[in-house]
């Protein structure tokens, strides 16, 4: 029984300071804080709160990379009605 409630006593530890409160505010509010309001309400993927955190740039388009390709219209890509675009070996 003594193990039972050490145990327990440590999961709670455990729980309580894997919060991700920096002072009492959330990451996800310290984010939507500092945008010019393009991000604001909006609930945000985890990949692009990582680029936001790390990269600090509120558009996508003003990192280099994003302008650095050359764009071409697909074709050969409509759409065929009874034509399937799956692999039939998978």
């Amino acid at each position: 029984m003594k193990q039972l409630i050490i145990f327990s006593i440590s999961i709670c530890c455990f729980c309580l300071s894997c919060n991700k409160n920096v002072g009492g505010i959330s990451t996800q509010n310290i984010l939507h804080n500092n945008l010019d309001g393009y991000y604001d309400g909006k609930k945000l993927s985890a990949s692009m709160e990582r680029y936001l955190e790390q990269w600090g740039q509120t558009e996508p388009s003003q990192n280099e990379f994003y302008t650095s390709f050359s764009y071409y219209p697909l074709k050969g890509l409509e759409y065929e009605e009874g034509v399937s675009r799956r692999d039939p070996v998978l």
